[in-house]
């Protein structure tokens, strides 16, 4: 018998042809017409193929909502895993550049502090070479002074007529009056010619708390220097009498 789709005014030759029409096209109405060669369906025949034709449309028609839901779902959480990966790229891109601002920052600051250091260092290092220099320099204006003072005294001796070597003669030495300087502090001490420079030495460490032995003493004018291997012998063979104005070398 053959089939008419109404939807299209098509006709088919079985209801096979007319079924994979309607699952093909989509469409639901069908209707049974009349052949001469044929014998008639009855009413019930006509509607039970109509109905199985509808429903297999029906079918597909389901099928492929649900085939588009679950695309549409699956679209949804490549879509939410995407900006998931984007958002979490973001963000460690943001923690990355905050950990090398505060990395520049720790070593900007240490820098600082190295700076702020050196330039204290130096200006510390420049007071004491000041210090050293002011101490020098009055040191000589001392020693030319005495130089001054005995030349004075020999010249006036020579206009009266009289020499040191016809004078009664002096008692010698018995103490040395010495002031030792060193990084701006003075110690004067009053000691025995007899006794030796090492004896001094102790005495000044201990008055001025220096942590460790100096290498010398030695004076600007006259010019001399008295290293450790000279610290055992005594004032008097150094020279150090009556007085003398000493200097320390680290």
């Amino acid at each position: 018998m053959p089939y008419k789709c109404n939807d299209c005014e098509k006709t088919f030759s079985t209801v096979e042809l007319a079924e994979l029409h309607g699952v093909r096209k989509g469409h639901e109405e069908f209707e049974e017409i009349e052949a001469s060669e044929h014998k008639p369906r009855t009413a019930e025949e006509i509607k039970e193929t109509l109905d199985r034709l509808r429903e297999k449309v029906k079918d597909k028609r389901r099928l492929e909502q649900e085939q588009y839901r679950l695309e549409q779902k699956k679209n949804a959480e490549i879509a939410s895993k995407s900006n998931k990966e984007t958002g979490d790229a973001i963000e460690a891109a943001r923690k990355k550049t905050q950990l090398k601002e505060w990395e520049k920052m720790r070593r900007q600051k240490a820098e600082d502090v190295l700076a702020r250091k050196k330039i204290l260092a130096e200006i510390e290092a420049d007071k004491k070479r000041r210090a050293r220099e002011r101490e020098q320099r009055q040191l000589q204006r001392e020693g030319k002074g005495q130089a001054e003072k005995v030349q004075k005294t020999e010249r006036a001796e020579n206009v009266s007529g009289t020499s040191p070597s016809s004078n009664t003669a002096r008692a010698p030495a018995t103490s040395s009056r010495l002031s030792i300087r060193h990084a701006g502090v003075t110690v004067n001490l009053n000691v025995p010619v007899e006794e030796t420079l090492g004896q001094v030495c102790a005495k000044v460490m201990e008055k001025m708390n220096l942590p460790h032995e100096p290498s010398a003493f030695y004076t600007t004018f006259p010019k001399a220097e008295f290293p450790q291997s000279r610290f055992t012998e005594s004032l008097k063979d150094l020279g150090l009498v009556p007085s003398a104005v000493l200097l320390l070398k680290e």
